[in-house]
């Protein structure tokens, strides 16, 4: 059984790590919109494309292409959204509305960019690459009082150390996203009436 993503996290195989780094990201990238709902595409698409790109090493085994830019993208985006914390604009460009929105949007971004630096991360790096994307999802959805995506967070990572530790899973195991939802459906929370599907 996990204790908490900060004291356990080492101990889940290398893509089981980054599948749940892009995991956390995935769950804020709603909250991200939310706060940033003007975003113009060059601050969304780093987001969106560091996920996926983690999702698809995790898939696949092996750092997919792209994953660099898209690093530097949701940077870029998590910098931006911190503008108007210092009274700085970028133009005519929309930014977050208020200091709240702007930590927000700044905390989603940083989850994609840890989950995306965790899927470039060899086995020995990756702990802590995981660990950041994690975190700053965690603080997205503190600063969001978004309790469900704080649940499902710890729900994600609880199951998928329990899969990986019955799998015997191994750094070189691949982790498809799917997973995830799989171990949605099969969640300990099934009400009573679901419990022989």
């Amino acid at each position: 059984m996990a204790r908490s993503v900060p004291e356990d996290i080492a101990s889940i195989p290398h893509w089981a790590r980054v599948a749940f780094a892009a995991r956390c990201s995935r769950n804020v990238l709603p909250l991200f919109e939310r706060f940033w709902p003007d975003a113009e595409p060059r601050r969304r698409e780093p987001l969106l494309s560091a996920t996926r790109l983690a999702e698809r090493s995790a898939q696949e085994g092996r750092p997919a292409p792209g994953l660099k830019d898209a690093i530097v993208g949701s940077v870029t985006t998590a910098g931006a959204a911190l503008l108007p914390t210092y009274g700085m604009s970028s133009g005519d460009e929309p930014l977050p509305a208020g200091e709240h929105a702007c930590h927000v949007a700044s905390f989603a971004a940083k989850s994609a960019e840890w989950a995306a630096n965790a899927a470039r991360e060899a086995p020995s790096g990756s702990a802590d690459a995981a660990l950041e994307a994690y975190t700053w999802a965690r603080d997205a959805a503190h600063a969001a009082e978004a309790v469900d995506v704080l649940a499902r967070l710890r729900g994600d990572f609880a199951g998928l150390v329990r899969v990986a530790t019955r799998g015997r899973w191994a750094d070189d195991t691949p982790v498809p996203p799917s997973l995830f939802e799989l171990l949605a459906e099969d969640s300990d929370e099934k009400p009573w009436w679901a419990f022989w599907r």
